[in-house]
């Protein structure tokens, strides 16, 4: 991937105040003593468009983070025109959110770069905070903190406080204008303090302002995508805490009742649409499958197998329709399709919802012919909802039962139908506490 050059001709800065300036200034000097990576670590890539630098200036105990973004779309930078970017949008959101007296990363400075009058590279710095951890580094290590310790905290109360601290943000937030159209656990940046925890926002491209206090309407909209990202509309604990947490806050109760019904129904719409938005995963290269052609084959492979190996299997062997294969380790037993493009859509869908299917790990479609072939990852020791309870005590189908029901009711719950010929194809497996259930194939559900 390009490298960041501020040095390149077109170049343009806006700075919060004198530190941005200065930080811009010795990059600059850095890049053209060629030392650049003495002082600047890229630290993250994605297969899209962003970069994420490290920035350590010298005599400094600061840190900086570099987000910097390669051109967009043609279409993109049209619309780039006459709207903020990305990097534009992250810069005057936190300029915004300070004088708000929300608390939220602190950009100091914004700069862009224009090719042939249109926007090309883009970037924003901010502060590296290297005392907070993402929402989501907190959460999990406080659960894990009650595992280690089930006499103090039987019921995961330590993060209770966490979670009503969250809840206490987003209505100060609403209060002021303010909706963050893409809350999820990275985007928050959280730390224990003396008085319980403090959580600043980060990821601020997504935030939109308005003229005074959010809407009711725009609230339940709002409140339902955060249980969306944070739990894919799975009950627990902590969505309850949630919903408590804001009830308490705003006085407006939502933890029961009408308005409970109606953040849980705009959080399965939301989730539902971010669903069918992910079966675009199946669609060309991204971070999860290689796809290529390969004389008349169009093939999406899974990066656990990745193009490689794939081409090594093809070298002494062809694509069977039928029967079972082994690549890069993975044992797949191979399935025809009309569209094996569609089933790996459909299971990047059922994945999304939290609704577990054997991986497909290939997709394979003849472009003169059809049906295609789908590989599916198999394991040995898997075995059939009908084979466990044959298996299984009297008490223990009763549990195996009560999971069963559970699995079904998720289904129904976002309004997926089960074949009743598959029904005792379904796949369970035991674990320390409960069973799991997953679906041996994702043809096995109509939409």
């Amino acid at each position: 991937m390009k490298e960041l050059e501020l040095n390149a001709p077109g170049w343009k800065f806006i700075f919060s105040d004198e530190q941005g300036s200065a930080i811009i200034a010795q990059i600059k000097a850095e890049q053209e003593k060629n030392q650049q990576t003495r002082l600047l670590r890229l630290v993250k890539t994605t297969t899209g468009r962003r970069r994420i630098y490290l920035f350590a200036p010298e005599g400094s105990s600061e840190k900086f983070l570099i987000k910097a973004y390669l051109p967009a779309r043609f279409s993109k930078r049209l619309k780039y025109l006459v709207r903020n970017s990305r990097c534009a949008q992250e810069f005057f959101s936190a300029k915004k959110l300070a004088k708000l007296g929300i608390p939220a990363v602190k950009a100091v400075a914004f700069g862009f770069r224009r090719d042939s009058l249109l926007p090309a590279e883009e970037l924003v710095i901010e502060p590296y905070l290297e005392d907070f951890k993402t929402f989501a580094q907190l959460w999990r290590e406080l659960a894990e903190d009650v595992r280690a310790d089930q006499c103090v905290s039987p019921a995961g109360e330590k993060a209770k406080p966490l979670f009503r601290q969250l809840m206490r943000l987003v209505y100060q937030m609403h209060q002021n204008g303010v909706r963050q159209r893409d809350f999820k656990p990275d985007s928050i940046l959280a730390k224990k303090s003396e008085s319980g925890f403090d959580l600043i926002l980060s990821d601020l491209e997504r935030i939109k302002f308005y003229r005074g206090p959010l809407s009711g309407k725009k609230r339940i909209v709002n409140l339902g995508k955060i249980l969306q990202s944070f739990f894919r509309m799975e009950s627990c604990p902590e969505m309850e805490w949630l919903l408590e947490g804001y009830s308490k806050a705003s006085g407006w109760d939502i933890s029961q009742g009408g308005l409970r019904k109606k953040v849980v129904l705009s959080g399965i719409q939301q989730l539902k649409k971010h669903a069918e938005q992910r079966q675009s995963w199946a669609r060309d290269t991204n971070e999860l499958i290689e796809k290529f052609d390969q004389d008349d084959l169009e093939i999406r492979v899974s990066r656990e197998i990745g193009k490689g190996a794939v081409d090594k299997f093809l070298e002494t062997n062809k694509i069977p329709r039928a029967g079972q294969v082994e690549i890069a380790g993975k044992k797949l037993e191979m399935i025809e399709a009309d569209s094996a493009k569609a089933v790996m859509q459909k299971y990047f869908y059922l994945r999304e919802l939290k609704i577990k299917c054997r991986p497909v790990l290939l997709a394979v479609d003849f472009k003169n012919q059809t049906p295609g072939v789908f590989g599916l990852e198999i394991s040995e020791s898997e075995k059939t909802y009908a084979q466990m309870l044959n298996e299984l005590s009297r008490q223990e189908r009763l549990s195996l039962l009560a999971a069963y029901a559970e699995f079904i009711s998720r289904l129904e719950f976002f309004g997926l139908d089960l074949q009743d010929e598959q029904m005792n194809k379904i796949l369970v497996a035991k674990s320390a506490s409960t069973y799991e259930f997953l679906l041996a194939s994702p043809e096995q559900i109509n939409f």
